[in-house]
């Protein structure tokens, strides 16, 4: 417990998920199908869809990871912005 009043913070984490995979309860097969090619670009969609939908963004902006530009912004659009 940290504080005085006794309430532990959450730490918005899953301990179980981060021991059993990749972090963020994705699994650990999921790192070896980005190595296939073509595979790969799906799960990177799918976790950068993850990352969005745990930034409390639309899920849709992991999707724009496969537009040329888009994809140089929206990084540093889902870690510094609110």
């Amino acid at each position: 417990m940290h504080g005085t009043c006794g309430i532990e913070a959450p730490t918005g984490r899953n301990d179980k998920a981060q021991a059993n995979g990749l972090g963020m309860g994705i699994p650990i097969w999921w790192g070896l199908l980005c190595l296939v090619p073509l595979v790969n670009l799906v799960f990177i969609v799918l976790l950068w869809m993850a990352i969005a939908e745990a930034r409390k963004k639309p899920s849709w902006w992991g999707v724009l990871l496969i537009v040329p530009v888009v994809n140089l912004v929206v990084p540093g659009y889902l870690a510094w912005l609110e």
